[in-house]
């Protein structure tokens, strides 16, 4: 019986690590991303990059430019980066929070440390920001926001 104990838990860790590693990737793309965006219109000229929610419902979703928001802000110019998407700010705090935070839990010393109780609550926080994103885009969208 333990062994089969032990397995268990080496399941569900491996899969946290391995969502940690999805976590973080994501994250660091959110970063890198805008500064490639440029890039990928200088030389994709063929693809349309449109915004779903304005393409089907004729109004700009809560996201709408956050990526030239995100890029002019790390080219240090908060300003534009404010003028592009207001949330610019706590996305790009959200995204350095979340690459640290990540970058934590992978290292040995840490990640040797990882409870499935931490595991739940860092879960159910994400779970939560998910739900709050998805509220405030609807109130968004039904124009109250």
């Amino acid at each position: 019986m333990p062994a089969r104990r032990l397995r268990r838990s080496e399941t569900w860790i491996g899969n946290y690590r391995a969502l940690n590693v999805v976590f973080l990737v994501a994250a660091a793309f959110g970063i890198v991303g805008p500064l490639l965006a440029p890039l990928a219109r200088r030389h994709l000229t063929g693809l349309a990059f449109e915004c779903t929610s304005q393409a089907w419902f004729g109004r700009p979703c809560p996201l709408c430019g956050l990526t030239r928001g995100m890029g002019a802000l790390l080219r240090g110019d908060t300003a534009t980066a404010m003028e592009w998407n207001p949330l610019v700010l706590p996305v790009a705090a959200l995204a350095g929070i979340e690459i640290v935070w990540r970058a934590a839990l992978l290292l040995p010393p840490v990640g040797r440390r990882v409870t499935r109780r931490l595991a739940f609550g860092d879960l159910a926080l994400h779970a939560g920001l998910a739900v709050a994103y998805l509220v405030y885009s609807a109130a968004f969208m039904l124009g109250m926001g």
